[in-house]
């Protein structure tokens, strides 16, 4: 519309070359149009798979049947730790514990069979990842990178410094304890004693 509008308001020497600019501009974007003519038919050839999601046709599902519960649930125990929480702050469920974090530094440790809280710590720092457990090492992080590690029984072990805030739960294999950080990075630190 501006390039109509131009050629009717231009000057006689300017229309000239506005009517020039839009007659090569015009073969240009009409050509958009025949690109599948010269690609090859590898390129431009609809995708084999379906998507129904999409409007493509697929398989159709069947009626889910009814489902009718034999058994009901019910609550064996339950345990509060008082901060707040989310995903990354999963209990880690062993054979002889749970072991749980919050937010706001609290530690639990509980008997899987009755609930019975065997006891409770604090990190004294805000959490911003849940219990990574083995055996005998417990590991939590902080926003600030560091990681802290703590006995079976709830006593600080140590702690290490990793650059960024620590994602999730550590992992702990054959003596390492794997720290995930915000920043992408990947760390394997000593569980005995949090050196890399």
């Amino acid at each position: 519309m501006t390039i109509v509008q131009s050629l009717v308001t231009a000057r006689p020497r300017s229309r000239k070359a506005l009517i020039a600019l839009a007659a090569c501009a015009t073969p240009l974007v009409s050509g958009c149009t025949t690109l599948s003519t010269w690609l090859p038919s590898w390129l431009t050839a609809p995708p084999s798979f379906s998507l129904p999601w999409f409007g493509q046709s697929g398989p159709k599902v069947g009626p889910l049947p009814a489902f009718d519960a034999k058994a009901t649930a019910q609550l064996n125990w339950q345990v509060s730790l008082g901060g707040s929480g989310g995903a990354g702050f999963a209990p880690s469920v062993r054979a002889d514990a749970v072991y749980a974090a919050a937010t706001d530094g609290t530690l639990v440790s509980v008997d899987p069979a009755t609930g019975r809280q065997r006891w409770r710590s604090n990190a004294a720092k805000p959490l911003s990842a849940g219990v990574g457990a083995d055996a005998s090492v417990l590991l939590v992080g902080t926003n600030k990178g560091e990681v802290l590690a703590f006995d079976a029984s709830g006593k600080p072990l140590w702690q290490a410094k990793v650059p960024s805030e620590v994602s999730g739960p550590p992992k702990l294999a054959d003596g390492t304890a794997i720290v995930w950080s915000l920043d992408g990075k990947i760390f394997g630190l000593s569980a005995a004693d949090g050196s890399r």
